[in-house]
């Protein structure tokens, strides 16, 4: 199960944006991963995809916020095949 982290850069000139794509074994990797990248300089936007390819999380430089979207913990379960831990 991974967790991929796209950072879409400003383009230079007249050319298409440039995109990353790093991987985490853990939502929390990955979510500290994306609100590091929104940090940076150039970043247009990030995104976090969860291993059921659903978009968990989100930040844009336009609003200048984090979005998560869904109990990570929850689709963690699912995707594993356990019950969701409905403590959370």
């Amino acid at each position: 199960m991974s967790w991929t982290v796209y950072t879409s850069w400003q383009a230079l000139d007249n050319e298409p944006p440039p995109e990353t794509r790093r991987t985490a074994s853990t939502w929390e990797a990955a979510r500290r991963m994306a609100l590091y990248d929104a940090c940076l300089a150039g970043v247009r936007y990030v995104t976090v995809q969860g291993p059921d390819d659903v978009i968990h999380g989100e930040w844009d430089r336009y609003t200048n916020r984090w979005r998560e979207y869904r109990r990570c913990d929850a689709v963690l379960g699912a995707v594993a095949g356990a019950a969701p831990n409905p403590s959370n």
